[in-house]
């Protein structure tokens, strides 16, 4: 059912041609939500060798692990990650339980469903993978707006909060 500006309802004769939704309140018209909980924490998130990695970062957001790693070096060289060769950064994203990882002594990294990653990239410098690691926490923290259902608009004359 159309409702005015004001939360009128339009009278069903009357024509809607220059009929403009109500923007949402609570996102405000975008149809997202940031309410995921964020955790830096100070180990390496991925990489059963990150030990030898001299960059690491990992952040929880919500059920998911942001984690990148970069600059690997072994017996002493710098190594690629993969193919190709001049890419030595990467960035990967895991879904994890809402259950702390087993052994990890309260840090904070949260048990991961799957190490296959869910989303990722790799970079050829640490600017680009601190750029790309932003980039993901962004991309994960945000949720459709309970309140419309990611339409940016109010959908009824109440909105659920």
């Amino acid at each position: 059912m159309d409702i005015y500006h004001d939360g009128t309802r339009l009278p069903v004769d009357e024509p809607q041609d220059n009929f403009e939704p109500e923007k949402c309140p609570r996102c405000d018209g975008t149809g997202m939500v940031n309410e995921q909980k964020i955790t830096e924490l100070g180990c390496a998130g991925h990489l059963i060798v990150s030990n030898r990695c001299r960059w690491k970062r990992h952040t929880q957001v919500g059920n998911f692990r942001i984690s990148t790693i970069g600059d690997y070096y072994y017996d002493g060289k710098r190594q690629s990650l993969d193919y190709p060769a001049n890419l030595y950064f990467e960035t990967m994203v895991f879904k994890t339980l809402n259950e702390q990882e087993e052994g990890n002594e309260g840090c904070g990294c949260m048990q991961v469903v799957s190490f296959s990653e869910l989303d990722g990239e790799r970079y050829a410098t640490a600017g680009e993978a601190q750029q790309g690691h932003e980039k993901y926490i962004n991309k994960y923290r945000r949720n459709s707006c309970p309140a419309c259902k990611g339409t940016g608009y109010v959908q009824d004359d109440e909105i659920p909060y």
